[in-house]
């Protein structure tokens, strides 16, 4: 087409001209797209099609034959578990069919070598050399040092095989290896702990250690025998007679006696810290315990074995101020050594006796400090360990009682969790199955029914 314009009085423009075709056919499907669009692949991997015409469909083969509208409609992503050919084609009403798209794929038929961690896991001071290696010749390592899963990418490291490194901290180690034309390895793991402190009293002294006179009165602490001990008896400590908090009913609760921390701290706030606890009083008058994230005598945790009562106390000290975070009834018989632990990592913190459960908690009033031996009458110490934590403690929740239920007859079911997590939730389980969320009853307690 060509176009010129005229007017009067004014010279006829230039001649502009433009081509055109006008298709005397039907619109054609976009060809479909494969993704991968072949190679080698593992059993795993997803085939994707697509094409941009919207509305249209797809219709596909594997085994290398001509799709056509009567082929195997596409319905999502799929897997090969043996080599192909995918081919496809789009179809839609009104419009002529699509091009066929191809790809040719390797389905991986072996597996890499599970990489070997040496030494697999344990407990080391100072620092500790790593190998990581796969019997698969020519492998690449993938691996993180933080727990994290290493078939993601993000913090792990990658390398041929043996990879060598040393870790400076506790650390769960993980690690793949892949290797093209076999599917990947298993994801092997190992877990190190690192020994911040330790304290056996073997030597004979408690350097390192800082008695702390918290009553007014004097104590006298020693190393006797291999273990670190508080030999005054809490008769002459006078705890009851009041005006140690200036509030006798204070005294009475939140009781004032001794204690001896670990003067150079353990460097984090993140710990497990345990050690061996004696009441060693011949009437069994003693209170005897630890305390954790010590900054100094106005803040800190303690849990407290009350020898006089039968209780267990934990308990914590902020900025001065007492407050009471979990107790229950389970004493320890006078004379019998217990083994205290508490595992604290961020805002939850889990106390056992035993290797048993007694406490979690969550709670956010310290987060740092050293630890502490405490004791309000004779109490001994011995064999203490402070190690890193990798992992983060559960919440104890006090196992519902047994039920005996007829048929299907409804029944109810509580137990106790003691602080709870900022917008965390209770549920039961009922032969696997969950039920209906817990409900706090009365509102504000501890007390939890469904």
């Amino acid at each position: 087409m060509k176009a010129f314009a005229v007017a009067a009085g004014l010279a006829d423009s230039a001649v502009a001209s433009a081509s055109f075709t006008v298709s005397s056919g039907t619109p054609t499907v976009a060809t479909p797209t494969i993704t991968p669009n072949g190679g080698t692949i593992q059993a795993s991997d997803p085939i994707t099609l697509a094409t941009a015409t919207s509305g249209a469909t797809i219709h596909y083969t594997t085994d290398g034959s001509t799709p056509t509208a009567a082929s195997t409609q596409y319905p999502g992503p799929f897997t090969l578990s043996s080599d192909a050919t995918v081919k496809a084609i789009a179809v839609k009403s009104g419009m002529a069919d699509s091009a066929i798209a191809s790809a040719s794929f390797t389905v991986a038929s072996g597996t890499v070598a599970t990489p070997m961690i040496t030494p697999n896991g344990g407990v080391f001071s100072g620092s500790q050399a790593i190998t990581i290696d796969t019997a698969t010749a020519g492998a690449t390592i993938h691996y993180t040092t933080d727990g994290s899963d290493p078939t993601v990418s993000g913090t792990r490291v990658s390398g041929p095989s043996p990879a060598n490194f040393s870790l400076t901290s506790g650390s769960v180690v993980k690690a793949y290896a892949e290797l093209t034309g076999l599917n990947p390895s298993a994801v092997a793991s190992a877990e190190f702990t690192q020994i911040l402190a330790s304290d056996d009293f073997n030597d004979g002294n408690a350097l390192g250690w800082t008695e702390v006179n918290d009553t007014g009165l004097t104590p006298d602490w020693a190393v006797n025998g291999g273990v670190y001990a508080q030999t005054t008896p809490n008769a002459l400590l006078g705890w009851w007679n009041g005006g140690f908090f200036n509030d006798g009913l204070t005294d009475l609760i939140y009781r004032r006696g001794h204690y001896s921390f670990l003067t150079g701290g353990v460097g984090t706030g993140d710990y497990h810290y345990s050690v061996t606890v004696t009441s060693q009083s011949t009437g069994g008058n003693d209170d005897c315990g630890v305390m954790w994230r010590r900054t100094d005598g106005n803040n800190y945790y303690r849990l407290m074995i009350s020898y006089v009562d039968g209780t267990t106390l934990l308990e914590k000290r902020v900025a001065g101020v007492w407050a009471t975070l979990a107790k229950n009834g389970r004493g320890v018989p006078h004379g019998t050594p217990v083994r205290l632990e508490v595992i604290a990592k961020g805002p939850i913190m889990q106390v056992l006796a035993d290797g048993v459960k007694l406490f979690g908690v969550y709670d956010t009033g310290l987060s740092t400090g050293t630890v502490a031996l405490y004791a309000r009458g004779e109490c001994a110490f011995d064999d203490v360990q402070v190690t890193s934590v990798e992992y983060t403690p559960s919440i104890v929740i006090d196992r519902p009682e047994d039920h005996t239920v007829v048929g299907a007859s409804a029944f109810d079911a509580s137990a106790v969790v003691t602080n709870m997590p900022v917008g965390a939730t209770v549920r039961f389980l009922l032969d696997g199955s969950p039920c209906a969320a817990a409900a706090q009853t009365p509102p504000g307690s501890d007390m939890y029914q469904a």
